[in-house]
């Protein structure tokens, strides 16, 4: 989804960060002020814990100082080169309308914690990926 923002490039950290305090961010996703002393922009998207007195990031983003991005989810930080859904993002994000833009393809995303034995992993792999409910009915494809 692209946002209707101004062309702006920003060429530097503090300009982004001035920028994306003028924007609303999508539903879920919150602005992290507290870490802006790590010299790095970073945004949050929580999911509420099923006690509904918590949350948890589920995604965090950081756009570094040179403009550079990384992702984690779940705390694993994910190889954007190995995402299909990833791909397309530019590997500096120079304008909040780029920054938008890959948290609204993030919105589309299922998150999911995962297994970590190894016998669902391989599970997972054997099945390319794609996940059945019980009658077989194909439900979801692991992308990330």
């Amino acid at each position: 989804m692209s946002h209707p923002l101004p062309a702006h490039k920003c060429v530097n950290l503090a300009c982004l960060r001035a920028h994306l305090e003028e924007q609303s961010l999508p539903d879920g996703w919150v602005k992290y002020a507290e870490c802006a002393t790590e010299g790095a922009v970073v945004l949050a998207k929580l999911s509420v814990n099923v006690d509904l007195l918590s949350a948890t990031a589920t995604l965090l983003l950081k756009v570094d100082e040179d403009l550079g991005w990384r992702l984690s989810c779940h705390g694993t930080l994910v190889e954007v080169g190995q995402s299909r859904v990833l791909t397309a993002i530019p590997p500096r994000l120079d304008s909040t309308k780029a920054v938008l833009d890959l948290l609204s393809t993030l919105q589309g995303v299922a998150v999911c914690s995962g297994n970590a034995v190894d016998d669902f992993r391989l599970l997972v792999d054997a099945r390319g990926g794609e996940f059945k409910d019980a009658t077989g009915a194909f439900m979801c494809k692991y992308v990330l």
